[in-house]
């Protein structure tokens, strides 16, 4: 009889767990720039500029791949203020220190961007 009790209670306490829906995105296809931010001689740092008003309307992408980042730095080139990008995402506690590049190209600190982890993002 306890041996029923028990394994009905952890059969409960299981199946609720499993039941619990997972954490959604803060961000769902949400619109930005992909700017490339320059911080010394090859040097380059992305960040995502949301339309303005923003809580926080410049995001760093932690898991930006490279094959994105190639395609904001060639776009970049000839188009400063930005690729222009769809994107969904998580966002994170930390920040990342966004840097320039200094009077001898050291990389020095600009700004700080909250982090955001992607689950999604193309090209507009």
């Amino acid at each position: 009889m306890l041996n029923t009790l028990f394994i009905s209670i952890l059969a409960t306490t299981l199946a609720a767990g499993s039941a619990t829906p997972k954490p959604k995105p803060d961000f769902v296809n949400k619109p930005a720039l992909l700017v490339v931010e320059v911080c010394g001689r090859g040097c380059y740092q992305y960040v995502l500029k949301l339309p303005k008003p923003a809580k926080n309307d410049l995001l760093y992408p932690t898991n930006l791949s490279d094959e994105m980042q190639k395609q904001a730095l060639d776009f970049g080139m000839n188009n400063p203020a930005g690729l222009p990008v769809v994107f969904s995402g998580k966002l994170m506690k930390q920040k990342t220190q966004i840097k320039k590049p200094g009077a001898t190209d050291i990389p020095e600190a600009h700004y700080q961007a909250q982090n955001v982890q992607l689950t999604a993002i193309k090209e507009k």
